[in-house]
């Protein structure tokens, strides 16, 4: 069976290494679906830990702001983040959700504590899986960035 090439475009730290770790990457993906169309997509990439820490942010934020114009979009962020929280606590080791405001760009959220590459193309391959891309094991393809941005966490 012929794996499918997936690209990989990152430019967060875990592009150097596979011994380095991040809580959230945006990782770029490019894939053909059949013979010529070319597939882009920009899936969020997060861990349990930064999740939780998006719950604790959203309620803090409605604590503080009750009457913001913005509040109900906070509350709808936070329900969304409190399912996918429920999926991973009920033994899912991936789960994932796409926002209203940005429908092409799908979060990924795993149970483990941090991203390294070889999990981000564990967590892209049960994405792609699951939308029915992907028939067989994939082959990954990095591009090397000619710069890093450190994503930032709020913990």
């Amino acid at each position: 069976m012929v794996k499918k090439t997936i690209r990989l475009f990152c430019y967060g730290p875990i592009t150097i290494s596979n011994k380095v770790k991040s809580g959230w990457e945006d990782v770029w993906i490019q894939y053909k679906v059949g013979k010529k169309k070319l597939k882009k997509e920009g899936p969020t990439l997060i861990s349990y830990p930064d999740l939780i820490q998006d719950i604790k942010s959203n309620k803090d934020m409605l604590e503080k702001n009750k009457n913001a114009l913005w509040a109900e979009s906070v509350k709808e962020n936070l329900k969304i983040f409190e399912i996918a929280k429920s999926c991973l606590d009920n033994d899912n080791q991936f789960t994932m959700f796409k926002d209203d405001s940005y429908p092409d760009i799908p979060v990924i959220i795993t149970r483990k504590e941090w991203i390294n590459k070889e999990h981000a193309e564990e967590m892209i391959t049960w994405y792609l899986r699951k939308i029915g891309v992907l028939k067989s094991e994939p082959r990954f393809r990095w591009n090397k960035p000619k710069f890093i941005i450190n994503p930032v966490s709020l913990k």
